[in-house]
């Protein structure tokens, strides 16, 4: 058990890092969302805005935890 809060203590601490490093711009036309959920082990950073009318939603980083290995499912 303390192997995975080290794996989902070190995922959510970057992804924050990221996420806040980001959202401090001036040109960022899209919100900078991040999702933890600890439950199923999945963590999320996506974008989310408007184009005119068409709702984005852009995933920029997923990582999931099973069988105690971290899998960067998208990056």
């Amino acid at each position: 058990m303390a192997q995975l809060e080290k794996y989902r203590n070190s995922i959510k601490k970057v992804l924050t890092e990221y996420h806040e490093w980001v959202s401090g711009s001036a040109n960022l036309d899209q919100e900078s969302c991040l999702v933890f959920d600890e439950i199923h082990d999945q963590y999320f950073w996506l974008f989310m805005g408007w184009e005119g009318k068409k709702k984005i939603r852009n995933i920029q980083v997923h990582i999931r935890i099973k069988n105690n290995k971290i899998y960067i499912e998208e990056d």
